[in-house]
């Protein structure tokens, strides 16, 4: 069960935060919305955990917040704003900027997400979420202003069945059991210079992405 409940120090959030990130990266495959199949090659954790490890923007860190992050293997798609748990209309963020995460929250008090950070090793958020979406053709970059940069109405119609569904049994886009043999590299998250706790380890990929990454099993002994 990916969850984050009842941690009790830092080293267990490491600790789970390694072992979800092996079962997602070698144990797991995620079907899209074309019925295909595709490796999960990264992701990265984004937690806050009051007093223990506090990560949100609330406290100039980069995890959002949002009302979904509270929830446990649900898929939430980024929203264009960080409401903090506050109910706002859904308004999800643009194809090039958009990400989904797996939830790994407790329902009180603890906001958890999984970024998916790659598909395929194909490096980025957006291009995971396009390519669940929009199948091969969401790999293709695109202009800002690109009339592909926004989401069609049946594409909405799809994000909103997709968002705060169940990861296993939600509909067409769900985790599926693949098992793919491997050694767990960890690194730092990407993007989020500034932040509170920028320099944590927390990306976690099939391979060392560049020479930051070390063996998961060395760093976190």
């Amino acid at each position: 069960m990916f969850s984050f409940a009842g941690v009790c120090s830092r080293e267990d959030v490491y600790k789970r935060a390694q072992d979800f990130a092996r079962q997602i990266i070698f144990d797991l495959a995620i079907k899209g919305f074309d019925g295909c199949l595709r490796r999960i090659t990264a992701v990265e954790f984004y937690l806050h955990i009051p007093r223990l490890f506090e990560d949100g923007v609330c406290a100039g860190g980069a995890t959002h917040q949002q009302r979904e992050q509270l929830n446990r293997e649900t898929f939430y798609i980024h929203t264009r704003r960080k409401n903090q748990g506050k109910e706002l209309e859904k308004s999800f963020a643009a194809p090039n900027r958009a990400g989904m995460d797996i939830t790994c929250g407790d329902n009180r008090k603890i906001f958890g997400g999984i970024l998916i950070r790659e598909l395929d090793e194909n490096d980025g958020p957006s291009l995971a979420l396009r390519s669940i979406i929009r199948g091969n053709k969401g790999l293709v970059p695109i202009p800002r202003e690109s009339d592909l940069n926004v989401w069609n109405k049946h594409e909405k119609e799809i994000l909103c069945s997709i968002d705060s569904s169940n990861i296993w049994s939600g509909g067409p886009v769900r985790l599926v059991p693949r098992k793919i043999g491997g050694k767990l590299w960890c690194g730092p998250r990407q993007n989020i210079q500034g932040t509170v706790l920028a320099k944590e380890m927390l990306q976690f990929s099939n391979r060392p992405k560049n020479k930051a990454f070390v063996l998961a099993e060395e760093f976190y002994k």
